[in-house]
């Protein structure tokens, strides 16, 4: 929500999807669901949302960067974007995001807490242009949607910086020290009925054994519409090529 809104202030205009029922109606269409199909379910677990590629407890990061996609506007693309690094190389890498050299400069969302939780990022303190390459990054600015509401956040404010080194480091924070995991079964790998596209592992890219788990991830906004038509569906690594795949690139 708070990336659509931003991405229609910025662009000018206003969107039918002005609130949280409205974006989860959109998660549960038809439209929803991915080329590969809804995820297989898992006993009774089918996925929170249709549009999930995984028996999610919540969105997954395909829907989240399907639902950004699809609500703001034209010509805004975004993609699920899986770094297979460190969380401080990753934090680096993200980073570059903002700035006048080269950055979009427009907030994204980044799975935190090893994949319990959504905040959106917004910028990041640094003694040089990130964009540009270089310098240091002592503060990572997010804004909280769980904090305030029945369920919770995981940062101390709604919009809160917090250091580099709780942010890459401090396991007890639970934001980006440690990489998305199965929580049980709550956020799995994708699995999906008609194709399995995203479902590890993936022979031709040497086996591997995960797609998000293991990894870090977010749903950015990017200048990627080139690949596969800029649809929001397929991932992205952190050099900006497709994520592993099984089958045809596209397919």
């Amino acid at each position: 929500m708070a990336v659509k809104k931003y991405d229609w202030i910025q662009k000018g205009g206003t969107t039918k999807y002005s609130d949280q029922d409205s974006v989860a109606a959109l998660l549960n269409s038809s439209s929803a669901v991915s080329p590969w199909g809804r995820a297989n379910p898992n006993g009774s677990n089918h996925g929170a949302f249709v549009a999930d590629i995984a028996t999610d407890g919540g969105t997954d990061p395909r829907s989240v960067s399907w639902a950004e996609y699809t609500t703001t506007p034209i010509a805004y693309y975004f993609h699920n974007w899986i770094y297979r690094t460190s969380s401080s190389t990753a934090t680096y890498e993200v980073g570059a995001d903002f700035g006048p050299a080269s950055g979009i400069n427009d907030p994204f969302a980044v799975v935190i807490a090893h994949g319990l939780h959504l905040e959106v990022l917004d910028g990041v303190f640094a003694n040089l242009d990130p964009s540009a390459g270089g310098g240091t990054i002592y503060g990572i600015s997010i804004w909280d949607p769980g904090v305030g509401s029945p369920w919770g956040g995981y940062s101390p404010e709604q919009e809160y910086v917090w250091d580099t080194y709780d942010w890459t480091s401090n396991s007890s924070v639970n934001q980006w020290a440690q990489p998305y995991a199965s929580n049980n079964g709550y956020d799995p790998d994708p699995s999906t009925y008609n194709n399995p596209h995203y479902d590890p592992p993936f022979s031709s890219f040497g086996n591997q054994q995960h797609h998000w788990i293991g990894y870090y991830a977010t749903d950015e906004q990017d200048r990627t519409s080139s690949i596969c038509n800029g649809l929001p569906d397929y991932a992205l690594d952190e050099n900006g090529n497709l994520a592993p795949y099984n089958g045809s690139s596209c397919g």
